[in-house]
């Protein structure tokens, strides 16, 4: 699960014991917390593009295995967008 969802839950959940009971200031606090971040927008993933790439393995790995390390950029930029994403 993700987490906004986790964190939309949790604020139901709080909201439902804030609406049958009393709750403290620090309940009504972490509610109002909870609302601001859900209503920010998600982010977006903003890559590296193939030129960068190459420019970080050129100046830090050069000849025979500079397309080696591009393609390694590759598939773990696209393993950390699965899961930041």
């Amino acid at each position: 699960m993700r987490d906004r969802e986790l964190m939309q839950q949790a604020l139901n959940k709080l909201e439902f014991f804030a609406y049958m009971k009393s709750v403290s200031e620090d309940t009504k606090s972490l509610i109002t917390a909870l609302r601001e971040r859900l209503a920010q927008p998600n982010r977006v993933w903003v890559g590296l593009e193939e030129e960068d790439l190459f420019d970080i393995a050129s100046v830090n790995f050069g000849e025979p295995d500079l397309l080696l390390f591009v393609e390694m950029g590759k598939l773990v930029q696209k393993e950390l967008k699965e899961l930041n994403t």
